[in-house]
């Protein structure tokens, strides 16, 4: 009976820790692509403080 106990935990703990990979994983993709908007964004307000200039 002990040894189901260990094996379930074992198992239990795999899950978490794959889980958790995918979610950090998700995680990095999301503030990569935060990221490249927030840079394109700039570079858009730039442009348009560019043309607005007299």
């Amino acid at each position: 009976m002990m040894t189901w106990i260990i094996v379930l935990l074992a198992v239990d703990g795999a899950l978490f820790l794959a889980i958790f990979a995918v979610l950090a994983r998700i995680e990095q993709r999301l503030t990569h692509l935060e990221k490249k908007k927030a840079r394109s964004a700039r570079r858009a307000t730039k442009k348009s403080s560019k043309s607005v200039d007299f």
